[in-house]
């Protein structure tokens, strides 16, 4: 899983279309891109994958939604073990 999680964190860094804002490590909330993150990963675990399409679709260039969405279904495989 971890070379997979690399790969998508890369590509959220180097590829999205918006630059991405995480809140603060022990933060008392979550902000709206994490929360679009592990809605992106449920999704994934749930196989809405037009959905994970449309998440992807919204937060990085053209050319990294393949590697992005093969990425998050791996990852979605092994954390469904």
């Amino acid at each position: 899983m971890l070379p997979d999680l690399n790969m998508a964190m890369l590509l959220l860094e180097r590829e999205s279309l918006s630059q991405l804002r995480f809140k603060p490590p022990f933060a008392a909330e979550i902000g709206d891109d994490e929360a679009l993150l592990l809605s992106l990963h449920a999704l994934a675990r749930a196989g809405a994958q037009p959905r994970v399409d449309a998440i992807i679709e919204q937060i990085v260039k053209p050319e990294a939604r393949l590697p992005l969405s093969v990425a998050v279904a791996r990852i979605a495989v092994a954390i469904g073990r």
